[in-house]
């Protein structure tokens, strides 16, 4: 985003926030309409793990809404909506074992995009760019092509627990990144709730997961600003293809800096195109 009037450093920080909101949805899509849903009832616990095909591909549209205000002593003295929507292949190029472990390199492209964020700076290629991931199961970053190691781009894709969880059980987990042009660290504390579990296609089970979570600096705060970022939202997630069919995030966020402030209000959908071949038990198909 472009710099705010009171906040020098609101650029880089606001970045780095929305890029981690986006990053979340890397897999993700919605439906706009609901088809009678399968809930999969039982106590035995799930092993979530990022287990893709080589060779499959998938395209997702993303459609990002904000509105941001500054103020200075109480008065809104600039007030702006931005809308922001693109497209992203990702392809899983090659699977293999490093250290007993077994490891993915995941491609992304950008085939379309209409709005001016620099696509980088919310860790997504620019339009006609591709850049590769080399992930493990959990989806957790060993190495970016020609990314900089602790970057937005080295955040997990998916929050996948460590071990086998029932429906109804939580998780916590914590991620750090450098924000974008700038040696500010943050970090996200991010809680992951397993609300449900049911036949998606007639072959596919999925799993609806809810979370929740603030972004913070992971040092002392900065002399004089204040800041503030909370976030939280809702993926289905297909354990028979290991992608994500459909995610919602609303993010708040506000800086401040002696009298002045920015408040961003901010959401995010995105759609699997292949939506129309999955039955959804809810639609969250456009934000507020």
């Amino acid at each position: 985003m472009r710099k705010r009037d009171g906040t020098p450093s609101s650029r880089q920080t606001k970045q780095s926030l929305f890029c981690l909101v986006i990053l979340l949805l890397a897999f993700t899509g919605c439906t706009s309409g609901q088809k009678h849903v399968d809930m999969i009832e039982g106590d035995s616990p799930l092993n979530i793990r990022f287990k893709p095909q080589v060779g499959q591909k998938e395209v997702t549209d993303y459609k990002y809404h904000s509105l941001t205000r500054t103020t200075n002593k109480g008065q809104v003295n600039f007030e702006r909506e931005e809308d922001l929507t693109f497209s992203v292949q990702a392809e899983v190029l090659s699977e293999r074992t490093e250290s007993e472990i077994t490891v993915y390199d995941y491609a992304m492209e950008t085939l379309r995009k209409d709005g001016q964020e620099n696509l980088n700076n919310m860790a997504f290629p620019e339009l006609g760019e591709k850049i590769v991931w080399t992930l493990n199961d959990r989806t957790q970053v060993l190495k970016v092509a020609n990314k900089l190691p602790g970057s937005i781009f080295y955040v997990p894709l998916i929050p996948i627990p460590d071990k086998p969880i029932k429906v109804g059980d939580t998780w916590e987990s914590l991620y750090h990144w450098n924000a974008s042009n700038s040696q500010l660290k943050m970090v996200l504390e991010l809680t992951t709730l397993l609300k449900s579990h049911f036949r998606c296609q007639k072959s596919h089970e999925c799993i609806e997961l809810q979370y929740s979570g603030e972004v913070n600096p992971s040092e002392a705060r900065l002399v004089g600003v204040g800041m503030k970022s909370v976030l939280e939202g809702t993926m289905v997630y297909d354990l028979t293809a290991s992608a994500i069919v459909m995610s919602k995030t609303n993010n708040s966020e506000e800086i401040a800096q002696d009298s002045s402030s920015v408040e961003v209000k901010s959401c995010i959908v995105s759609t699997i195109q292949s939506i129309s071949d999955y039955s959804l038990p809810f639609d969250k198909s456009s934000c507020p």
